[in-house]
């Protein structure tokens, strides 16, 4: 496979300073980005968020991936103008009606918006509320998260939104919250596929179009944490035959760059089988992509 800027660069989804679309367009035009993520510094109110993307589009002539975190509840990027809709937890305890018309009001507005990704639903299984995820999952059993999923992915069929699973393979059972380390979880492989697994494979079943790889390690499993684990890879692409984007989740968390390798690692990443790279750029000069992607470039020219 030759590396090009186009291919590298491309399998980054990047986040930004500001509120105004100019200099992000200027960044988009200079480098070809694959797509950018808003957090909830980068938009002032739903109106805002419509108007910051229709101008960017007058400005980038190529299709970006245009992202967002929009769970509801405790991650809810949008500040104003939405509907009080629930998520989570609260999400989880309305009626299955009332459910599927909370998701699909959500994704009518953020299609209406021009937002194409959503890295929604949490997918992953808590084994108690002292689990830094708790908040944020939609139950307790492999059965109550895979119903809530269903509904959830039935609001936004249709669409045009790219419902991202996350994380996979899991987050459950463990306190460590990967923005500020690794977790590591002690599970078996045939424990992992009776209980963490179950939402993931509905979720792809029911046409959820793409994971986010968790920041995680499995070490009764593969010795490599996610994202970059062969074990888990493998058995997504071939034994699950699945065929949607895979995601990491932001490289700038400390679940990733606590690791001492961690350089190393992103070039894996971007050579590699993970579809897309998440980098918030919230940590001013931590990770210089261009720098990695010049050198892999140059190391290319090389061989």
């Amino acid at each position: 496979m030759r590396l090009t800027k186009e291919l590298l660069y491309g399998k980054i989804i990047r986040g930004f300073e500001g509120t105004d679309p100019e200099p992000v367009a200027e960044m988009l035009n200079a480098v070809p980005y694959g797509g950018i993520i808003f957090f909830r510094k980068n938009i002032l109110n739903y109106s805002h968020l419509g108007e910051f993307i229709a101008q960017l589009k007058s400005r980038v002539a190529r299709p970006l991936l245009l992202c967002i975190d929009q769970e509801m509840g405790v991650v809810n990027r949008i500040r104003e103008g939405l509907p009080p809709l629930p998520g989570g937890r609260k999400f989880a305890a309305l009626p299955r009606e009332e459910r599927k018309e909370s998701a699909a009001t959500l994704a009518e507005r953020l299609a209406e918006a021009g937002i194409n990704v959503n890295f929604a639903p949490v997918c992953d299984i808590p084994a108690n509320p002292e689990d830094f995820i708790y908040r944020r999952t939609l139950g307790d059993t492999p059965e109550e998260v895979c119903q809530a999923l269903e509904d959830w992915l039935e609001g936004f069929r249709g669409s045009g939104i790219l419902s991202v699973l996350k994380h996979f393979p899991g987050h459950g059972n463990t306190k460590t919250d990967s923005h500020l380390g690794l977790p590591v979880k002690e599970t078996s492989w045939q424990e992992w596929l009776s209980r963490d697994a179950l939402p993931f494979l509905h979720g792809m079943e029911l046409g959820g179009s793409g994971l986010m790889l968790a920041h995680i390690l499995y070490p009764n499993i593969d010795g490599e944490p996610l994202p970059l684990s062969p074990v888990f890879l493998r058995y997504l692409r071939h034994t699950m035959g699945f065929r949607g984007p895979l995601f990491t989740d932001d490289l700038e968390m400390e679940g990733f760059l606590s690791l001492p390798d961690w350089q190393e690692r992103f070039h894996r990443l971007l050579v590699g089988t993970v579809d897309y790279l998440i980098l918030g750029k919230n940590l001013p000069g931590k990770v210089d992509e261009v720098k990695i992607v010049e050198e892999l470039l140059a190391t290319s020219s090389l061989s």
